[in-house]
């Protein structure tokens, strides 16, 4: 084996290579690798790799024992070899064509990769299923629509190989054509089989039909809607990652969790973002799902996202769940208050001080005020009430003083009039006195008619509340 250094170069050099260079460069280190390992096999002797490195590779392990492997491996690795003489010795010896690996690709998925014809029927006419399907839904014809191998895709399509097979993703062979040859073929298969959009969008609904059919029966029994698979994942998570929009909002309606975790701490938002779901994003928002729910890898949706349009959603949905929670603050601040001048309040300790926002502080402030200049404006009321009251011969001293005082003020030209002057004089006496006894010092104002009123008084300003809003000991008030 080479050393970690090599490795370290060897992987440069890679980088530098196009996808075709690539490609051909791993089939050649796999055969130098395998030459390696048979010749190991066959004495016993110390190798040599393409690098130069030596190592001591022998068909016996550290316990002694003889390495062999399975002739299931045997077929995967000789089909991925291209060795057609190995692959029929095992395929007469009765070794089953369709055996899988670990991601579930068979002997004729890797033909079908690797471009090899001859090896694909050989394959075929052994009995390999030609719609075998790997972890990830995907058959032998996807493969080869994938690839642009027109020659191979005829090939499979001739032997019953299903051209509307749905993946993982929902998308059919069709959807895998890039190349314009594989293209006019494969469109040219599908209309000579009746497959127009209409019926080719009803076979792509069909698993999400059979699914809402199944939670439908399942609501009408009582079943749990939140049974899990293997992974953890929910009926839920399922409809979210395919897109399944009819089954995701029949189960939110009918009381699905919508922040549910798998294993892996993922919840339906972060399927749907993963594989670029707008409309259930949407639809998860709206039933309460938290844009900024992390997963056991401390990942949120956007992180897990590669779509640029599923990112903007997410953004734009985030600020929109922002400014829905501020409008509901704004809203619960400003609720219609009881005459009393008390307010009720909140205490919060010290280390709860530093949540309270500038803009709840501001709005206290605000509140505040307003209260405090009704209160003073309904005193002033009920004092010119109680003024008016007082009894004639008090309003007439009082009316003598005051012209004493202000000689400004001319004389009445007759008793009616003098009267009602002395009056209102001493209504504005009377108002002098209490303000002075409530310790205001507020002076007269003149109005144009020469009758004295009282100045209103100047409501507090916000900053005022706000520093008196700080300046308490051990805490602060937010207005509930």
């Amino acid at each position: 084996m080479a050393s970690h250094d090599k490795l370290i170069k060897e992987m440069t050099m890679v980088d530098k290579m196009s996808t075709a260079e690539r490609y051909e460069y791993a089939k050649r280190r796999r055969r130098e690798q395998l030459e390696r390992y048979f010749a190991a096999v066959g004495n016993g002797q110390t190798t040599t790799d393409h690098n130069g490195q030596r190592s001591n590779n022998n068909n016996y392990n550290s316990r002694g024992l003889k390495i062999t492997f399975k002739p299931d491996i045997i077929l995967l690795d000789s089909a991925a070899r291209n060795d057609i003489d190995e692959v029929r010795q095992l395929l007469e010896a009765k070794v089953n064509p369709n055996v899988a690996n670990c991601d579930g690709l068979t002997a004729l998925h890797q033909a079908v990769i690797d471009n090899c014809l001859e090896m694909c029927q050989l394959l075929i006419n052994f009995g390999a299923d030609v719609n075998a399907l790997d972890k990830e839904s995907w058959s032998p014809l996807h493969a080869a629509c994938m690839c642009g191998h027109v020659d191979i895709a005829k090939l499979l399509i001739d032997n019953d190989a299903d051209v509307v097979a749905l993946n993982i993703d929902g998308l059919m062979p069709c959807d895998m054509a890039e190349d314009e040859p594989m293209v006019f073929y494969i469109d040219e298969v599908m209309e000579s089989k009746g497959l127009n959009e209409e019926s080719v969008m009803a076979i792509r609904n069909r698993a999400a039909d059979q699914m809402l059919d199944d939670i439908k029966d399942a609501v009408r029994s009582g079943r749990d809607l939140e049974v899990t698979d293997e992974h953890g994942a929910t009926a839920l998570h399922i409809a979210c990652a395919n897109g399944y929009y009819d089954v995701a909002e029949y189960l939110l309606k009918n009381g699905a969790k919508v922040d549910k975790k798998d294993k892996d701490g993922w919840e339906p938002i972060h399927a749907a973002a993963c594989w670029g779901q707008d409309g259930v994003l949407e639809l998860l928002v709206k039933y309460g799902a938290n844009v900024d729910a992390e997963t056991n890898n401390y990942e949120r949706p956007f992180d897990l996202s590669e779509d640029p349009d599923t990112k903007r959603l997410l953004t734009l949905l985030k600020r929109k769940a922002e400014q829905q929670l501020f409008a509901r603050r704004s809203s619960s601040t400003s609720r219609p208050r009881s005459n009393s001048r008390s307010q009720a309040i909140k205490r919060l300790s010290i280390s709860e001080k530093s949540k309270v926002s500038y803009s709840e502080a501001v709005a206290e402030a605000k509140l505040r005020s307003e209260a405090l200049i009704r209160t003073d404006i309904s005193e002033d009321t009920e004092r010119n009430r109680l003024n008016q009251e007082q009894p004639a011969s008090k309003q007439s001293d009082s009316a003598i003083d005051l012209g004493t005082i202000n000689p400004a003020i001319d004389k009445p030209k007759d008793d009616k009039t003098s009267t009602e002057g002395a009056s209102k004089k001493n209504t504005q006496e009377a108002s002098e006195t209490a303000e002075s006894s409530n310790h205001r010092n507020i002076a007269p104002q003149e109005t144009p008619d020469h009758r004295p009123t009282p100045a209103a008084p100047d409501p507090p300003s916000q900053k005022s509340n706000i520093d008196d809003k700080k300046s308490k000991d051990k805490g602060c008030c937010i207005v509930l």
